[in-house]
Parts: C-alpha cells; sequence; structure tokens
C-alpha cells in the first residue's frame, strides 16, 4: 500500500513538533518544516490542505478555526504549524496563522516554550499576544520564561509586562 500525497508532510510535522516539545533551553531554531513549506514554492491553498491533513483536521477548520477544533488539536503540532505559518511569505498563510492567534484558547494549547519564543522575538506574534500578559502571564508562561522575558524580550512593552509580574512574584 502506498503512502498517502500529504504523508511526508505530517512526518515533517511530527518531527517539528517532537523538537519543540524537547527544546529545554527555548533557544531559537532553524526549522525544517518552515524551510520546506517555504521552499516549496506550492499555492497557499495546496499547503492549507496539506498542513490541514497533517494536523487531522479539515482545511476549513484549519482556514477558519473554532474553540473546539483547537482544543482537538494536538498541541506540539499546533505550534510547529503556527510557527511555520508565522514565518511564510504569503499574506494569505500569515492570515491563517493570525486567525489562530486570534482564538483565545490557542494560547493555552501552545507549548509555553513557544509562546515564550514568539514573545521574544518576532515583533508581529509579540504584539497579538503581549496584551494578554497582564492578566495571563503567569498562566500562559510560567515563572521562569516571565523572568527571562523581562530580560531578554526585544519588544519594550513585552518586557515592561513581563517585568510586572517578575515584581509581583517577588
Amino acid at each position: 500500500m502506498g503512502r498517502a500525497r500529504w504523508d511526508w508532510l505530517a512526518d515533517l510535522v511530527a518531527r517539528e513538533a517532537i523538537a519543540l516539545t524537547h527544546d529545554a533551553n527555548d533557544a531559537p531554531r532553524r526549522p525544517a518544516l518552515r524551510d520546506a513549506i517555504s521552499g516549496l514554492g506550492w499555492r497557499a491553498e495546496l499547503l492549507i490542505d496539506g498542513l490541514a491533513e497533517a494536523l487531522q483536521i479539515a482545511p476549513h477548520a484549519l482556514r477558519r478555526p473554532e474553540p473546539t477544533v483547537v482544543l482537538q488539536t494536538e498541541p506540539a503540532r499546533l505550534a510547529a504549524v503556527l510557527s511555520a505559518l508565522l514565518d511564510h511569505a504569503d499574506p494569505r498563510l500569515l492570515a491563517v496563522a493570525e486567525r489562530w492567534l486570534d482564538c483565545r484558547e490557542v494560547a493555552y494549547q501552545l507549548p509555553p516554550s513557544t509562546l515564550a519564543r514568539w514573545l521574544q522575538s518576532r515583533r508581529a506574534v509579540a504584539e497579538r499576544l503581549r496584551d494578554r500578559l497582564p492578566r495571563e502571564g503567569l498562566a500562559l508562561l510560567g515563572p521562569d520564561r516571565l523572568r527571562r522575558l523581562a530580560e531578554d524580550a526585544l519588544d519594550p512593552a513585552t518586557r515592561k509586562a513581563a517585568q510586572q509580574w517578575v515584581q509581583r512574584l517577588e
């Protein structure tokens, strides 16, 4: 029996998810998934179909996430896919990732190390998540990641929000 059309992409998403899960020091990485889908030159709609299959959701659910789909999606795989989409040059794929980030439940599904990495280094993503830090920072990131953000966040507003948490924790 032959492999399905998107098995290679599902395998790549799974490997990237494992790498994100086992990234103990939260250091920035050069993800293979991002490089692969950026270098393919495929249309956005085709990539959405493949990534949806890798996440085991319908393509329309990837395009327009709802809370029930978010809660059913495996967190590390979702983090891998969103990381790749956030770095993609096609604005349609970036818009898909942004719709996921706008879904309130997503931040609680993603690994805290992924959120911290985004808040630390990606300005556009940090802007989407930063407003949640004053209320939800401890729940989203935990004290150690908040301390690192308070020192290392590139965006001053993100750093300030993390510093406020650190002051409360001391």
